[in-house]
C-alpha cells in the first residue's frame, strides 16, 4: 500500500509548476530597504511622528464628529469643539503635509519577522483626523484649505505604495476609497472657484501617475518569503521563531524534507518555484485589469480556498515551495482590483472637477470631455477597467440621476455597463445598510438622493 502510495505521489508530483517567463521582472523598481535603514530624519520616521496622535485627541469623539459632518448635523457647539480639536493637532497635520510633497518618501520593504510596519496604522489615523480637518474647514468656508488635506491623505497613501506590500496597498486603498467621496461631496455642495476645481484636478491626475503599480507590492514580498521559507528547513531557527522544543522542530524539518523530496522537490527548487511564481503573478498585477486578469486571480482565490485539504500540492511538483509561494498572495486579488478601483475614482473625479470648472466658466457643460484639453485637463484619462473613456452623459440623463444636467462614469470591476448605476457618488460602495460595491461608479453635480 505505502509503495502505491508513495507511486501516486511521484506522478502527481511531477506535473509542471511554473517556469520563469521570458520578460517577467522579478525585481523590484526601487531597491530594498530594511526598517533599521531609516534614520530619524527620514521621511519614514516623520510619518510615523505625524501618525502618532497627542494623548489628548480622543478618537472616538473624531469619529463621531466626522460621521455628523457627512450628515450635515454640525452645530455650533460641534464647530468650537472641532477647532479646538484641530489646533491641538495641528503639529501633526503639518508634519503629515511636508511628508506627503516628499518625492523620496517611502516605506520599508521588509520588517523583521516579529514586528508589523507602523506606517499603515500611522496613515490611518492621519486620514481620520485630515478628513476632520477637512471638515471644519469646509465649514468656515475655506474650500481650499480643505481640498489640500484630503489631497494629503491620498498623497500619503501612495507612500505606502513605494516599497511597501500588499498590506499597505490596502490601507493605500481603503483611506482612498474614503477621502475621495468626501472631497466630491464637498465640491458640489459649495460654489469652488474654477481655478481651485482645476487645478485640484490636475493634482489627482498625478497622484494617480506618481503610485507605483500593484504588482510591486508582490516584488517587495520575494526576500521576506524566501527568508520565511529557508527559516523552515532549520531545526534551531523553527524552535526559536515558534518557541518549539529542539527534538519537535527537528521532526518538523525532517518531514517537510521528506515529502519534498518525495515529490520531486529540493530546497534549491523551492527558492526558483517562489520567485518564478512571484514574477507571475507580479505580471498579472500590472497587467490592465480585465475579466481574464480577474479570472486568473480567482483561480489564485480557489487555490488559497482549498489551501487546508491536499487538493492543491496534489498539483504541483515541489509541494512546500508551493505553499510558502502562495501565502504571501492571499490579499492579492483584492489589492489588484483595489488598485483600479482607485484609479478609476482618482481619474473620475479629476474629470469631473475639471467639468465643473469648464461649466462655471463657460455657462455650459462641455459637449464632450476632449473639450476640457488643455486648459482644464492635460489628458483625458481611460477607465481602467476597460481602456476606454469615461462614460460622459449630458442633456437626456437617466431617470435615477434625478434632474443632473451630465455625469461621469465607470463601468466598474463587474465589467459592466450598467448605465450608471450606483446608490453613492464618487464611491466604490453603496449607501448603508447595503455595503455591496456600486456597479458603476458615479460623479453627478448633485446630490443622488
Amino acid at each position: 500500500m505505502s509503495g502505491l502510495w508513495t507511486a501516486f505521489i511521484l506522478v502527481l508530483g511531477t506535473l509542471p509548476w511554473v517556469q520563469p517567463q521570458p520578460g517577467i521582472r522579478t525585481e523590484p523598481a526601487r531597491p530594498a530597504m530594511t526598517l533599521e535603514e531609516f534614520g530619524p530624519a527620514s521621511p519614514y520616521r516623520q510619518l510615523l511622528a505625524a501618525g502618532k496622535l497627542p494623548e489628548a485627541c480622543d478618537i472616538v469623539a473624531v469619529e463621531q464628529w466626522t460621521q455628523a459632518a457627512e450628515k450635515g448635523k454640525w452645530n455650533g457647539e460641534t464647530t468650537a469643539q472641532v477647532k479646538a480639536t484641530v489646533a491641538v493637532l495641528e503639529p501633526n497635520l503639518a508634519l503629515a503635509r511636508q511628508v506627503a510633497m516628499m518625492p523620496e518618501a517611502r516605506v520599508p520593504t521588509t520588517v523583521p519577522f516579529d514586528k508589523l510596519d507602523e506606517a499603515p496604522q500611522a496613515v490611518r489615523n492621519l486620514n481620520r483626523v485630515l478628513r476632520l480637518s477637512a471638515y471644519y474647514r469646509e465649514q468656515v468656508g475655506d474650500t481650499a484649505g480643505a481640498f489640500a488635506d484630503l489631497l494629503t491623505v491620498l498623497r500619503l497613501a501612495n507612500v505606502l505604495t513605494r516599497g511597501g506590500s500588499t498590506t499597505h496597498r490596502s490601507t493605500a486603498w481603503v483611506v482612498s476609497a474614503i477621502a475621495i467621496p468626501d472631497l466630491w461631496q464637498i465640491a458640489i455642495h459649495h460654489r469652488v472657484p474654477p481655478t481651485l476645481l482645476q487645478n485640484t484636478a490636475w493634482d489627482l491626475l498625478e497622484i494617480a501617475q506618481d503610485a507605483d503599480p500593484p504588482g510591486e507590492a508582490i516584488r517587495n514580498a520575494v526576500p521576506h518569503t524566501l527568508a520565511w521559507s529557508d527559516l523552515h528547513w532549520d531545526p534551531h531557527e523553527i524552535a526559536q521563531a515558534y518557541g518549539m522544543d529542539l527534538n519537535k522542530a527537528r521532526a518538523y524539518c525532517l518531514t517537510r524534507r521528506f515529502y519534498t523530496f518525495l515529490a520531486g522537490g529540493t530546497p534549491a527548487a523551492a527558492k526558483r518555484n517562489t520567485i518564478a511564481f512571484a514574477g507571475l503573478v507580479a505580471g498579472w498585477a500590472d497587467a490592465p485589469y480585465r475579466p481574464e486578469i480577474a479570472d486568473r486571480l480567482a483561480w489564485l482565490k480557489g487555490m488559497m480556498d482549498r489551501h487546508d485539504n491536499l487538493t492543491p500540492y496534489f498539483m504541483f511538483q515541489d509541494m512546500i515551495g508551493f505553499d510558502f509561494s502562495l501565502k504571501p498572495m492571499v490579499l492579492v486579488p483584492e489589492m489588484v482590483r483595489g488598485h483600479s478601483e482607485r484609479m478609476a475614482l482618482l481619474r473620475g473625479t479629476a474629470l469631473a472637477l475639471a467639468v465643473q470648472a469648464y461649466q462655471t466658466e463657460t455657462g455650459r457643460t462641455p459637449g464632450k470631455l476632449d473639450d476640457l484639453v488643455p486648459q482644464y485637463l492635460p489628458i483625458v484619462p481611460d477607465d481602467p477597467f476597460d481602456g476606454k473613456p469615461f462614460r460622459y452623459v449630458t442633456g437626456k440623463t437617466p431617470r435615477a440621476w434625478g434632474n443632473a444636467a451630465w455625469g461621469i462614469y465607470s463601468i466598474g470591476g463587474d465589467f459592466r455597463d450598467n448605465g450608471g448605476k450606483a446608490t453613492a457618488l464618487a464611491g466604490v460602495y453603496q449607501r448603508p445598510p447595503n455595503h455591496g460595491r456600486n456597479p458603476d461608479l458615479l460623479w453627478l453635480p448633485q446630490p443622488l438622493f
